[in-house]
């Protein structure tokens, strides 16, 4: 079971006023703990060395125990995401340009908190590679920006809205 981290009074008051005055890094980190992520999901996105701190610090706490079950997009489905990638092809010009566009755009909606998944999208080879990740970097869109900033993301990439 993974554990699933929330904000503290603190950790909130923190986002609210910046009382703390957190350095980018951790405040990117505390602004990604929602609730329903477990440590697992977290550490794709930050160190949890970052998380740790944090929690020792009283910014967040564990809230208890997760599914084992990889979490999925309420956003997109992975059945969505793989109709979309299958129609481009490895190296691609449209598979190309898709993934340059995903990254340029999710690096200017987030900033450095979605390095490491920016870096994992460059390196994906093909369309069932890069599927899963644009649905995690949509979650962290619609948990930085909004579930409008998402839509728009994904709506960017040609990626159909859910049903």
């Amino acid at each position: 079971m993974a554990t699933i981290y929330r904000k503290t009074a603190k950790g909130l008051e923190e986002i609210r006023t910046r009382a703390w005055r957190l350095s980018p890094r951790l405040r990117s980190t505390l602004i990604l703990v929602d609730g329903q992520r477990g440590d697992e999901m977290l550490a794709q996105l930050v160190s949890l060395d970052t998380l740790a701190w944090l929690a020792q610090q009283g910014f967040v706490e564990a809230g208890g125990d997760a599914p084992a079950a990889p979490l999925r997009s309420p956003v997109v489905s992975s059945v969505q995401s793989a109709a979309v990638m299958a129609a481009t092809t490895p190296a691609s010009p449209d598979f190309l340009k898709r993934r340059r566009d995903a990254v340029r755009q999710l690096n200017e909606l987030v900033g450095p908190a979605a390095q490491t998944l920016a870096i994992r999208m460059e390196r994906a080879a093909d369309g069932d590679a890069l599927g899963p990740l644009l649905a995690t970097a949509q979650l962290i869109i619609s948990s930085v920006r909004g579930p409008q900033a998402a839509q728009d993301f994904m709506a960017r990439l040609n990626v159909p809205p859910a049903a």
